[in-house]
């Protein structure tokens, strides 16, 4: 297990200094002035310029990528051009609340997607697991925007249950939460329904049959854990997405995070602090990866080979 723990990690760095190269490259072959959008029309062309030496953006391209790397392996990402503060500390300011919002739905996410796969897969065929795919198809197919627009409307607007927007109290997470979870859950659904059928049909099972286990016994001890891989990996991958930022919610409820604020930096076109968003987004979800193939490897010993 530590050989193969060792080989992925070493696998994960080269494609961490790719996303490193590729964010930057991508953010310096826009075309414009990053200053262009801050400052009042008619604007001396020489503050302009005054700007761009003073941020270093006369430099080569090669020269800038070669202080950028150097200064991510100090912890220094740069400093925002729109709030003129280091973009570490930005981060750092926004990335709890989306860690609070992507734990949340990541929560509901993995006990209604695995409860309700398993159900729908012991009563396949019945109206019930017609309904729970159904369900779950509508929660897939249906966009983000839409379901947080419909929940604000209903549970918010017309109920009063739960606040529009916002993110001051515990209340605040509940509606976000349910229209990542929602969409989150109908994938998981889907996942766990067609495993537990797979591991459900196989010898194995049959043979715990005829031993006279118990029903719960070979569907927890033995379907459910041959049929777990596939869904650890999409579960880790998931939620290394949410904390990766999710743009759309966080705009619609006002929640100051990290998706949020790479709108905004790509609105304001402040390409350090839309770098280090990028960065540290792309690092979670690679980061999720990892932890996806180790927690696999560690149910499934044969995928270690």
């Amino acid at each position: 297990m530590l050989t193969y723990a060792a080989r992925r990690v070493a696998l994960t760095l080269p494609l961490l200094v790719g996303v490193i190269f590729l964010t930057f490259l991508l953010m310096n072959v826009i075309p414009g002035n990053p200053f262009s959008g801050m400052l009042v029309q008619r604007q001396d062309p020489a503050v302009v310029a005054r700007l761009m030496e003073s941020f270093g953006l006369n430099d080569p391209v090669h020269v800038r990528f070669w202080r950028y790397l150097m200064g991510i392996l100090h912890g220094d990402l740069g400093v925002s051009l729109s709030q003129n503060r280091p973009v570490a500390d930005i981060l750092a300011e926004v990335f709890p609340n989306t860690c609070k919002l992507a734990l949340s739905a990541s929560l509901l996410t993995w006990i209604f997607g695995i409860s309700a796969g398993i159900g729908a897969a012991l009563l396949h065929g019945r109206f019930s697991d017609r309904a729970i795919t159904a369900f779950a198809v509508f929660g897939i197919s249906t966009p983000t925007f839409c379901c947080a627009v419909l929940l604000q409307y209903f549970l918010a607007y017309r109920l009063k249950w739960f606040p529009v927007s916002g993110f001051f109290r515990p209340e605040h997470l509940v509606l976000p939460s349910l229209v990542l979870g929602w969409y989150g859950a109908g994938s998981v659904v889907r996942l766990v329904r067609s495993s537990m059928l797979d591991a459900m049909g196989a010898d194995f099972i049959r043979t715990a049959n005829m031993k006279g286990l118990s029903r719960p016994r070979i569907v927890l001890r033995h379907a459910l854990k041959n049929a777990l891989p596939p869904v650890v990996n999409l579960l880790a991958i998931q939620s290394a997405s949410l904390f990766g930022g999710a743009v759309i919610t966080e705009s619609m409820f006002s929640i100051p995070g990290l998706g949020s604020l790479s709108l905004n930096a790509l609105v304001s076109r402040d390409m350090p602090l839309l770098q280090g968003a990028i960065l540290l987004s792309t690092s979670v979800v690679i980061l999720g990866n990892l932890v996806a193939d180790l927690l696999c490897a560690a149910i499934d010993p044969r995928l270690r080979r």
